[in-house]
């Protein structure tokens, strides 16, 4: 529902959880795309942006994040020889669908070409050799001192908007929104990154203040770097920042907003929203288009480092090395996009790089159907299973990385480890693919003559499951035989030749 209304005042609001980025960009193309936002942030809405605090506001009901399957998975991992027996080998439904941010991915060596460091551009933070520090997922972090001090509370919508306007014009707050956009460069922090960066440091340095005016703060940084980020007001007047995802995330609740999702973030000092019982009003924007949403996706994240030793081995193949430990708690509640999100991410591109090197080097020189057999059973044997339920008590699909961290995963992060090396070390054509409540992965490989597969875009895809244990490639789940798979990523050379 819509009701267009004034809000008299604000008692208080909320605040919570920012560099545009997406993997089939160049890594250099977010960066100056940032930096071309934030030089140009004082045109067009940025300057009007009081005008729209001070109009006009719109209540919007609530809508309730989506699970992202309502099938269970197994408790235990399926074996083969708890199967029935089939005589002869199955074709298969072909898939019916693809996700819609399925993308044909490059090698590593174009992930590396991505990754390399831009020039940046001077800063605009203001010389200063004091520095404040804040805690960013167990990291503490240091910016110079803006100086810039914000009002401890906020009373009403002209309130707000008299505050834009002091923002604006003030050479602290600029120096502000330099330190941090430089920090999240420095970093590599995606835009979702961006976003947690600035709402940990106003809420630690403007602990003092209400959220009412913290939530001013970060709305007004957030649309300096250039985001549609937008303040939102509960009916208890507590507040909150709206923001548009380029991936659709599961089990968050939203706003719509002119047909678009604003996913709804709160202030950490603020507790738990009853949001199935309560609409948001948020000022009504006239969006000119100059402003983006917010991407998950993730490209080589640089943060301070920390070692974790890892160690995987089945009995046949080995990979061993050290991972940045801080990446881990970053990832671990992240939000809950589609599988292939996680798939198309790329964390950290150079502990990827030494295990397909450590892998190339084991299967080197043998026979392509029994290197992917191997490969297979190295990640069906060498992992516990164990669903997220269980083990993380929420769903939790991993990024690669992760798998390396956490001593049990399950069929998607199976999955998305599996069809990355697949493509990577033995150069693989390769889906992986979902089914409802299990992720599975299929190849193309001219050398098998038999097994259960489906016909795609004159391939032919045999299944390879690396969480149905101690079966091959070509052997599906019974219970999928007759199943059309969704197609959630696409590992193929036809995009590079």
């Amino acid at each position: 529902m819509k009701l267009h209304i004034f809000i008299p005042f604000i008692a208080a609001i909320s605040v919570s959880h920012a560099t545009a980025q997406g993997t089939s960009s160049s890594y250099e193309e977010f960066r100056r795309g940032i930096y071309e936002r934030y030089n140009d942030f004082r045109n067009g809405m940025y300057e009007r942006y009081d005008e729209f605090l001070a109009g006009a506001w719109s209540e919007y009901e609530v809508i309730a994040g989506q699970k992202r399957t309502p099938v269970p998975k197994p408790r235990t991992a399926p074996k083969i020889q708890d199967a029935p027996v089939r005589m002869s080998p199955h074709e298969m439904k072909a898939p019916t669908e693809i996700s819609s941010t399925a993308t044909d991915i490059p090698k590593s060596q174009a992930d590396r070409e991505r990754t390399k460091a831009p020039v940046t551009p001077e800063s605009t933070a203001a010389a200063t050799d004091v520095q404040v520090e804040f805690n960013f997922y167990g990291i503490t972090l240091h910016i110079p001192e803006s100086g810039l001090e914000i009002p401890r509370t906020v009373i009403d919508k002209q309130d707000l908007a008299t505050r834009w306007r002091q923002l604006c014009k003030s050479k602290k707050a600029m120096a502000l929104l330099g330190s941090l956009r430089s920090l999240a460069s420095e970093l590599n922090l995606n835009d979702y990154l961006t976003l947690e960066l600035i709402r940990d440091y106003v809420t630690d340095r403007y602990a003092s203040s209400s959220s009412a005016s913290r939530a001013s703060l970060s709305h007004f940084l957030l649309v300096g770097l250039g985001y549609d980020v937008r303040l939102g007001l509960t009916c208890e007047r507590s507040g909150i920042l709206l923001v548009p995802l380029k991936q659709d995330i599961a089990e968050h609740p939203f706003l719509k907003l002119d047909g678009k999702k604003y996913y709804i973030f709160t202030d950490k000092k603020a507790g738990d929203f009853d949001y199935a019982h309560m609409g948001i009003s948020t000022c009504d924007v006239t969006s000119d288009g100059s402003l983006a949403d917010i991407d998950c996706t993730m490209n080589n994240l640089a943060l301070p480092y920390r070692p974790h030793h890892y160690k995987i081995d089945n009995g046949t193949l080995h990979i061993e090395g050290d991972i940045n430990a801080n990446i881990f708690p970053v990832l671990r509640r992240y939000p809950l996009m589609r599988v292939g999100d996680f798939a198309r991410s790329t964390v950290q591109p150079q502990v990827r790089d030494e295990i397909v090197a450590q892998l190339s080097s084991q299967l080197a020189g043998k026979p392509l159907p029994q290197a992917v057999d191997e490969l297979l059973k190295f990640i069906q044997n060498g992992f516990d299973y164990a669903t997220d339920e269980e083990f993380h008590g929420y769903e939790k699909p991993y990024f690669l990385e992760e798998n390396l961290f956490y001593p049990k995963n399950d069929c998607e992060d199976r999955a998305i480890f599996y069809t990355y090396m697949l493509w990577n070390v033995l150069g693989i054509p390769n889906h992986l693919i979902g089914y409802p409540g299990h992720e599975s992965a299929s190849v193309v490989m001219d050398e098998l003559l038999s097994g259960d597969s489906y016909h795609y875009d004159g391939k032919r895809y045999l299944i390879s499951d690396p969480t149905y244990i101690g079966a091959s490639t070509g052997q599906c789940m019974p219970v999928y035989v007759n199943e059309s798979p969704v197609i959630d990523n696409v590992y193929c050379s036809d995009a590079h030749q």
